[in-house]
């Protein structure tokens, strides 16, 4: 049984053999302590998955692949468009997006966000990401899109939009249908203000509610997400 991940984003699924090297050979042989004769999956970020076995643990990895999967993306598909947390609460809100299986992460800019997120934030999210990929075992990577508003984001398609409001009733089965983009808002530590409620509704946007408590982003996002995903799931095949 394969008890580790590698991320290879090159990876060729015809290839009987695969070698390793630099950071993420170091990081398997060294952190890791994987060795010669273990199982491992090789995941490329964008729905390959590889299983094989290590043939050589040295400065190089060096795999005999075993066998391949072409994973289908996630379904529901789902896009959190949410404030940005400061500080290393961001890397919280990326790393639990990717393992409960958010297709989409986009920055959203509201009238009460107090930070965003920059160029060089984006390139340490996106390694979180891969790093949590991995953890988590998931063959397609959690993708980021570009800062948007509020106004803008309800002008794109997608089947469904909720936004996370405490004091509405709670999400049920019957509103994750149809089941295929759908695009989750949540906002900063204030709350949206009463003008972007309103426009949400509308837009036509589902107002709900995912918990008991007030929850901060990277919490609520994460809920969220996976409490509509799940929703989905079961409701699947459930509506006209």
């Amino acid at each position: 049984m394969a008890s580790h991940t590698l991320y290879i984003p090159d990876a060729d699924e015809h290839a009987g053999e695969i070698i390793i090297s630099g950071e993420e050979a170091r990081h398997a042989v060294r952190v890791k302590r994987v060795r010669e004769g273990e199982g491992v999956t090789i995941v490329d970020g964008a729905g390959l998955l590889l299983l094989g076995v290590v043939s050589a643990a040295k400065r190089e990895l060096v795999i005999r692949v075993s066998g391949s999967e072409r994973v289908p993306r996630a379904a529901p598909c789902i896009e959190v468009c949410s404030a940005a947390p400061k500080g290393p609460r961001v890397s919280d809100l990326i790393d639990g997006l990717s393992q409960v299986g958010a297709s989409v992460w986009r920055p959203l800019r509201c009238e009460r966000s107090v930070t965003s997120a920059g160029e060089k934030k984006l390139d340490r999210l996106h390694r979180v990401a891969i790093e949590s990929a991995k953890q988590s075992g998931r063959a397609w990577l959690l993708e980021f899109a570009e800062e948007t508003t509020l106004e803008s984001a309800l002008r794109e398609p997608a089947d469904l939009f909720v936004m996370a409001h405490g004091g509405e009733r709670a999400m049920e089965v019957v509103d994750c249908c149809p089941a295929g983009k759908i695009v989750l808002f949540v906002g900063p530590e204030g709350g949206f203000t009463d003008r972007e409620i309103a426009l949400a509704r509308e837009g036509g946007a589902l107002l709900a509610s995912f918990g008991a408590h007030t929850m901060r982003i990277e919490a609520a996002a994460v809920a969220a997400t996976a409490i509509t995903m799940h929703l989905a799931r079961i409701g699947e095949g459930s509506c006209d």
